[in-house]
This record gives structure tokens, sequence and C-alpha cells, in this order.
């Protein structure tokens, strides 16, 4: 039997620009509302060699994803659920691995922007354990982190019973995402990526007193060009 513990989080956090950053936990892939994934099949068939990164995937949005690993020996593996890793995921998803032994997170970059993104998390391991997912801006600055924990069975672990950890941003701000787990050197797999794109930024929207302004220029000049029109006549 599984458990999961959900610490909910929302942090805020203000950048230069004024904007507002907040940062929310999402515990299910329906929660999400995603409307784009990225499947991994796609870096390579499941085997027991190791890739070499970074390595790029395309959503099917047509989004790029960078994979990173930033160890000192950066690879990953390409698994798939109830074939070669036993474990929680749904049978069948087709699965990256951060190796044992480097304690360093999973960095996946965006090349435009997400609102969110997430997925289904398991370490490799039997163990209690905290799965964190942080986001951060194009300029490298941290929007904010989502923890949740779980316990892994192992192989005994049913399928579907992964935890799904998921974060979203108030904006579409999130240039990269990384994924790490608190048990130290304890390897770690994810399914499919879902992420959530194309939201407006709050930046583009003028702000209440810029709009005020405007409607008073406007104003000035409609009662500006009644005058000119009364003299005319």
């Amino acid at each position: 039997m599984v458990f999961r513990t959900a610490a909910l989080a929302c942090v805020a956090t203000i950048g230069l620009s004024g904007a507002v950053h907040a940062t929310t936990l999402v515990t299910t892939r329906a929660g999400l509302a995603a409307n784009d994934s990225i499947d991994w099949g796609q870096i390579g068939p499941a085997s027991d060699i190791r890739y070499n990164l970074p390595v790029t995937a395309t959503s099917v949005g047509g989004v790029t994803a960078t994979l990173d690993y930033p160890s000192p020996f950066p690879t990953i593996s390409r698994f798939d659920s109830g074939f070669d890793f036993g474990g929680g995921f749904p049978d069948g998803e087709h699965l990256v691995y951060a190796p044992t032994g480097e304690f360093f997170p999973l960095v996946i970059s965006f090349d435009s922007p997400v609102k969110g993104a997430g997925a289904n998390f398991e370490p490799g391991n039997v163990s209690v354990y905290t799965a964190h997912l942080a986001a951060y801006s194009a300029a490298n600055t941290l929007l904010g982190t989502v923890s949740e924990s779980g316990f892994s069975q192992g192989v005994d672990d049913p399928p579907g019973s992964a935890i799904f950890i998921g974060i979203t941003e108030a904006t579409a701000d999130i240039a990269s995402i990384q994924f790490s787990v608190d048990f130290n050197k304890q390897p770690f797999a994810i399914d499919q990526l879902s992420m959530v794109t194309g939201a407006t930024d709050v930046r583009d929207v003028p702000e209440p007193g810029t709009m005020a302004l405007l409607g008073a220029g406007l104003m000035g000049l409609t009662v500006l060009r009644r005058r000119k029109n009364s003299r005319a006549g």
C-alpha cells in the first residue's frame, strides 16, 4: 500500500519588474489542466544504455525541452514501465531515469516559457521520500519550489500509484524546472511531462493607474475637439 502526503505550497515573489510570481503545487495530472505534453520515448529506445546529456525532446505543441543533469557524468537512462522498470507508473509509460550515485536535480529547460508542468515521479529504491519541483525564470531566478511526500515499495507498487508532482505559476514565466528527491544518492524516474502553455503574461496588461491616465488623456482630447468644433461653427 502506498501513502502520499502533499505539502501544499504557494510562494509569492516580486521581481525587479514589479511582477508578482506565485507558484502552486498540483498533485494530479487532471488538476494541472495541461494543454501540451512531451513523450520521452523520442529520446531513444529503452535499454540499460545511458544517454549522454544534454538531450532534447519536442512537445506535441512544438515546445522544445532540453534535459540536463548537472553532475560530473551527466547521463540518463530510458526505461518503459512494466517492462524494464517495475513500480508505480502506469504500464507502458516511457520514462527518463536519473541514475544513482549522483545527487543532482534533473533539469528541464524550455525554449518557450510555460505556465505549469508536472509528471508522475518515483524513486528507484524502496523508501519514504519527498520529491521536489522547482521553477526558474529565463534569468535563472527561482520562482518557487513545491514538495510532495510518498512511500515507494519498488516493484511491489501497483501500477498507477506513483505520485504526481506539478507546479504552476501565475504568469507564463517558467523557463526551466528541476526535479529532485531529498534522499541522498537516490535515483528517480519521471514519466510523460504535462505542460500548460500559451498563458498571457500579466505584465502585458496595463496597470489601473496607466488605464486611468489613458482615459483622462482621451477625455481631454474629446473636450478640446468639441471646443474647436464650436469655434469653427
